[in-house]
């Protein structure tokens, strides 16, 4: 997945399906959206490593995530850092998991 981060748009999609500009980025996948106080980010799951695996099915563990602003900004604004440290220190207990091929919610 590519996402283009400009103009407080996202475009995201495979490599021949957009025209890549900079800045570009690869990201493991997409952890969510969330409305802050002042606001809208999408976040990114920058680094991941694997832990694991299920039948097959490799399992990964969040190393890192990334707030993109969705606003024209296009910066974290400082009346959400507290938010966004709040989320960053639980993603840094290593309490989220994720696989590509295996729903770990049904486990």
């Amino acid at each position: 997945m590519y996402i283009t981060e400009g103009g407080g748009k996202i475009t995201y999609g495979d490599e021949e399906e957009i025209e890549l500009c900079e800045p570009q980025s690869k990201v493991w996948g997409v952890f969510g959206k969330i409305e802050l106080k002042v606001g809208t980010y999408l976040i990114v799951i920058d680094g991941a490593s694997v832990v694991g695996e299920i039948f097959g099915s490799l399992i990964l563990v969040v190393d890192s995530l990334r707030f993109i602003p969705l606003h024209a900004s296009g910066e974290i604004d400082l009346a959400d850092e507290e938010f966004v440290a709040m989320i960053q220190k639980l993603q840094s207990d290593k309490a989220f998991y994720f696989s590509y091929t295996f729903d770990l919610t049904r486990s």
